[in-house]
Parts: C-alpha cells; structure tokens; sequence
C-alpha cells in the first residue's frame, strides 16, 4: 500500500496540472490513470492555448481575462510547445457576428489582454483579400486578423506530467480506480493495475477524470449524489491538405458555430462539433455525421474541394468530451469555468471537471490552495509560476 498526501486520479491536462503545483508546494502525490496519460481529452482539443474570443458572446470576461493571462505566460514559459499564430476571421453579408461586433469583441479582447503585443489586431485591406487565404471571395465584406497561440496538446500533458515527476510525483499508468473509501483520516483507494489488485492511501483525493468524472463518483463510499453535468463531444478532421501558417475562424453556414481551419503538421485540421451524451464510452470516435458536418463546411468556403472530394482526402479524426453544467442552453451558450465540487461528508474529496486547456494551471493553483486549508503548508520545492516546460524528448 503505497501512502501520499494527495491522490490524482485522471492524467489529462487538469490533473497533471494539479500533480505538478501540488508537488511544488511540498506535498506528495500520487497520480493515476485508468490507461495512459495523456490520450484522451487532453489529446483531442482544439490545439489551441486562447483567450476564447467567442466566450465574450456569453459575457464570460472573467473567463477570457484569465485564458489571456495564462497565453501570456504559456508562450513565455513553454516557448518550445506553445507557439503564437495569426487568426483570420472572415465576414461575409449572410454571416450572424457582423464587422461592427467583431471590431467592438476584438478591442475588448485586447483590452483585456493588457494591450499585450498579441492583443494587437487590424482590419484588412480589400486588394488584399485573395493574397491572405483560397477562402472564398464571393459575398465577403470584411477581413480581420489578430493573435491568439496553438500547442500540440499531447506534448504539452507531457511535459506538464515530466516535471511534476521530476519534483517527486509517482505516475501509475493502467490503473483503474474501483473504489474510494473513506477512512478516518483520508481515503483508501483500490485500484486494478497491471491486473492486480493494489491499494493507496491519501489524505485528499482529487477526482480529475474528466469525462469519467461521474463514474468515479459512483465508487466512492459513503455514496454521494451525482453531478448535474452533461457531456458535449467534439471532433475534428484531419485533411490531407497543405497548410498554410494561419488560423481561420469561420462561422458555420450550417448553423452559425465557430469552426477554426488550423495546420497540423503539415496538413489542414477543421474542428470542431458539439453534440450531448450523458456517459463517456470507453474510446471516442468522430461520427459519421460529424465529418459530414466538418466537410460540408469546409467545401462551402473553399471551392477547390466537393464534400465527397475530402472525404478522400481524410487523413485520420480526433474526438474528446468537455464536461459542461447541465441545463437547457445550448453547449455554445454555456459556461466553460471549471467545475470544481465538493460534499460536505466527504470535506478531502474534490472533482474537477470542465475548463480549458488554457486555463489548466487556474485550476491546479486553486486545487493546492483547497488542499493546504485541509492538510496545512508544505515546504515548498519550486516556485509553480517560475517552472519552464520544455517538448518531451521522444
């Protein structure tokens, strides 16, 4: 039985966050993941470290506030894994956010950004439509650039996981938690790992399982009521297209969604969707609709390609879930703030669930500030907000 302060259970983005600070700040931690680390949510987003200027729509300014912040940061202290890149957002007479919105959305976002460098955005000459991008030119009225940044979220997981190992973290990957029980001081968890059976003991433990959040509640004992959230799959395809070094930010024709055309090594990645489920399976995958979906958009504003055409041209997908709260809006209209929940029999359990890969390291800050007022203070081993993150060597 192996004994730690704190217990991880889930190694995407958020819970490797909250590995790493909580290791900073001097408490051990244990950290485990029913597969691998970093092969799924946190493998399949959008690829983006941003601000989320469409949550300004949704007046979540706060939510933007801190995304801008952690950009700033993360191009700063993960220089090799997150890279800043143009966005164009085209606007054309039949589009619902029309130029006058976009202007008034692009100066608060840079207001908010603290008039950084890539808070800076402009709106382009017309004689230069056509050299920018092979969008479309038919019905366009305006075209604006600005900066947000892109990452290889995998990497990115990595090395977040890498350096909260190299400060004391034990990972254990293909173990399954199936129960946690409460003791008279922390927790026992009981694990399946590597087919046998395996128990720890923490004094918190912190449910970051992301989709599978709500299966992890179902182990714990005393039971507790379930979470009122709802899960909103998002997939993206891959195509075998040359890239170009720039982002489009493009409103769906179908239904008026944000869809982004971005490079991925080399190729074109569009993305994403949202449809609703309430459990996670065990592996996800893009349906067909879907890709019909992304393909139709993507035909409807480069003519080079019929629908059919790119189906062709499907080089593989990605599909993840993001955990939102559960209520009549649509997921578009919903808050993206992580959902950060507790019982009060159960005063040293805490579930994540939600957020952004922007904003992961919120998160882990406000995780160890919830586990110090429970354990009290550590020594600290690293300044969390001074730690460089750094590509994991292959």
């Amino acid at each position: 039985m192996k004994d730690a302060d704190v217990l991880v259970i889930g190694g995407g983005i958020l819970g490797a966050g909250v590995a790493q600070c909580a290791a900073a700040s001097g408490y051990s931690v244990v950290l485990i993941d029913k597969s691998m680390v970093a092969c799924a949510t946190s493998a399949n987003s959008s690829k983006l470290i941003h601000g989320g200027l469409r949550y300004l729509e949704t007046a979540q300014i706060k939510l933007v506030y801190e995304s801008l912040s952690e950009r700033a940061y993360l191009i700063h202290h993960a220089a090799e894994l997150v890279k800043p890149i143009k966005f164009y957002i085209p606007v054309y007479r039949s589009s619902k956010r029309k130029p006058w919105q976009l202007f008034c959305g692009l100066s608060l976002y840079s207001i908010l950004s603290g008039f950084h460098k890539l808070g800076r955005f402009k709106k382009i000459p017309k004689h230069l439509w056509s050299s920018v991008s092979e969008i479309k030119q038919d019905g366009l009225v305006a075209l604006f650039q600005y900066w947000d940044a892109q990452t290889d979220d995998k990497q990115l997981t990595l090395s977040v996981i890498e350096s909260a190992k190299s400060m004391g973290v034990t990972v254990f990957e293909h173990c399954n938690c199936t129960s946690v029980i409460k003791q008279e001081e922390g927790y026992q968890v009981e694990t399946e790992y590597n087919g046998d059976q395996t128990s720890f003991r923490a004094k918190c433990v912190i449910n970051a399982t992301g989709p599978w959040g709500a299966e992890v509640l179902k182990k714990v004992t005393p039971a507790v009521k379930p979470l009122d959230v709802e899960l909103v799959f998002g997939s993206h395809v891959l195509l075998d297209i040359p890239s170009k070094d720039h982002i489009l930010y493009i409103e769906s024709h179908i239904d008026s969604r944000v869809i982004f055309v971005m490079p991925w090594y080399g190729k074109t990645l569009v993305g994403t969707t949202e449809h609703s489920a309430h459990e996670a399976p065990s592996e996800f995958h893009a349906s067909e609709k879907e890709i019909d979906y992304l393909c139709q958009i993507y035909a409807h504003y480069f003519h080079a390609f019929s629908s059919s055409e790119l189906r062709d041209l499907l080089v593989k997908t990605f599909c993840g879930a993001r955990v939102l709260p559960n209520t009549s809006s649509n997921p578009f209209r919903r808050s993206r703030e992580t959902i950060m929940k507790s019982y009060p029999e159960h005063s040293h359990l805490l579930n994540i669930l939600g957020g952004k890969l922007t904003t992961y390291r919120v998160t882990a800050k406000q995780t160890v500030s919830w586990i110090e007022k429970r354990l009290g203070g550590r020594t600290q081993v690293a300044d969390f907000d001074k730690i460089k993150l750094f590509r994991k060597s292959s």
